[in-house]
């Protein structure tokens, strides 16, 4: 088991810094972010949407998840529905 760790610790050593930001913001990752945002946000409801930001000069891709309107703020602040729709993703 040790040996086998050891080999891919080797197998990502020659990756240099710009080449993991390139892949932290490659398309797949980006659409990858949004499938599980878009996921998420179907169990919070309709009053909710979702985004990616994937700008240059970051460090990475970021998917969020958001009040669309009035409803959706107020079913946030009063049953957190968007938070428990995140605490249901965990394992996912």
């Amino acid at each position: 088991m040790f040996s086998l760790t050891f080999n891919l610790d080797k197998q990502w050593e020659p990756l240099t810094i710009e080449m993991h930001r390139m892949i932290r913001h490659h398309p797949i990752v980006a659409a990858y972010l949004l499938r599980k945002a878009n996921e998420c946000q179907s169990m919070a409801g309709d009053n909710f949407e979702t985004g990616v930001q994937n700008r240059k000069g970051t460090t990475r891709a970021r998917a969020w998840i958001r009040p669309a309107n009035p409803e959706g703020i107020h079913e946030e602040l009063a049953d957190a529905v968007l938070s428990k729709a995140a605490a249901a993703m965990r394992g996912r």
